[in-house]
């Protein structure tokens, strides 16, 4: 299991990560990338917090927080791209 993980975390999520870190910082609305950095920063600090084993209560909100970040960022890029 670690291994597969290991190897998707290398062949896929690392190059697909970076191709969209790419594309965001190509835009002239640097908000976009500024947001998404923010969500990667709560994403890494939710598998550090996994990882320690802490308490469901505290990962729990974590993800909620990360959830309600991912939902306005969603709303952000569906108004720029509304014609």
């Amino acid at each position: 299991m670690y291994e597969n993980f290991d190897k998707y975390i290398k062949e896929e999520f690392f190059p697909q990560l970076m191709f969209q870190s790419f594309q965001l910082k190509r835009l002239k609305d640097k908000t976009f990338w500024g947001d998404f950095e923010i969500i990667m920063n709560k994403f890494e600090e939710l598998g550090k917090l996994i990882l320690a084993q802490e308490k469901e209560d505290v990962i729990q909100n974590l993800s909620l927080e990360i959830n309600e970040l991912k939902k306005v960022y969603i709303k952000k890029c569906l108004a720029k791209v509304q014609i």
